[in-house]
């Protein structure tokens, strides 16, 4: 009986002791399982932490790029805005060329010096340049230092338009000059048409009249070895007589023109010869003189 007993106890201790264990073992696992939960936690909460602290860094960074951006595009600005501003400061204001001068019709005489006027603004300032009937080249003229036109002596060939030209970089303007250049008639051509004892018909062509309307004419005449005799022939005449002539006898004879310049260069001087020689020439002189005595007693009778 006490075997059995003793046998009965020795069982269940064992028993027991196989449930502790179990239950040891139960816990034991329980314990691990629980470290282990708590590992993940911590390693979850530690991803949570890096992670978080990577979006930290991230949005740092960000706004530290985006700080960084809106430093340069205001420090771009401000540079920008100041080289305008000294670009403003350094440029000089431009003002287009201008011609103060107007251009007008000018009459001068030949031979006489003639100045065209060309006063200019702008800035900066303009280069100036003379043209006449479109060429450069302006023979015998000078540019004065205020873009004026000099010529010395005007010839008959500066007659046309003078245009005065200016420009810059802003712009460029131009005036004009008409210039007429009047001078004394041209020589006429000088024709006898024929003579009588006591007669020498004469007539002309004139070439131009120099500008001016021609005002008269002058004859001159003179006998071989005598003096010069002029005769004025109004305007518009082509022809002329000249009388009381000495007959058979030679005689030099020159044709001039005048206009509101003045009196023009003579014609090449014509030679001719009256008609008539010897007794014939006394006869007819002795018949003018009877002739002039019987009509002066007529009229100093009557």
């Amino acid at each position: 009986m006490y075997v059995f007993l003793l046998s009965f106890s020795f069982c269940l201790s064992l028993s027991v002791l196989s449930s502790l264990f179990s239950l040891s073992l139960l816990l034991s696992h329980l314990s691990l399982s629980l470290s282990l939960s708590s590992l993940s936690l911590s390693s979850l909460s530690l991803s949570l932490s890096s992670l978080s602290l990577s979006l930290s860094l991230s949005l740092s960074l960000s706004l530290s790029l985006s700080l960084s951006l809106s430093l340069s595009l205001s420090l771009a600005h401000t540079t920008s805005t100041f080289s305008s501003l000294s670009l403003s400061l350094s440029l000089p204001p431009s003002v287009a060329a201008r011609i103060k001068s107007f251009g007008q019709e000018v009459e001068v005489k030949a031979g006489a010096p003639l100045t065209l006027p060309c006063s200019v603004v702008g800035i900066p300032a303009p280069l100036v340049t003379w043209t006449h009937l479109g060429r450069d080249a302006i023979p015998k003229s000078q540019k004065l230092p205020d873009h004026s036109l000099h010529l010395p002596v005007v010839a008959s060939e500066a007659s046309g338009n003078y245009t005065c030209h200016a420009h810059n970089p802003s712009g460029r303007d131009e005036a004009r000059w008409s210039v007429r250049v009047v001078e004394t008639p041209p020589p006429p051509t000088l024709r006898v048409q024929y003579s009588t004892e006591t007669t020498i018909h004469l007539s002309w062509h004139t070439a131009g009249d120099g500008g001016k309307p021609i005002t008269g004419y002058i004859i001159r005449y003179r006998l071989e070895g005598g003096e010069w005799v002029e005769e004025a022939v109004e305007p518009g005449e082509a022809s002329h007589v000249l009388q009381k002539l000495r007959c058979g006898s030679t005689y030099h004879l020159q044709v001039a023109a005048r206009n509101l310049v003045g009196r023009g260069k003579a014609s090449r001087t014509v030679n001719t010869r009256t008609r008539g020689a010897g007794k014939w020439c006394v006869c007819v002189c002795v018949w003018c003189v009877f002739t002039y005595l019987y009509i002066y007693r007529t009229e100093t009778s009557s």
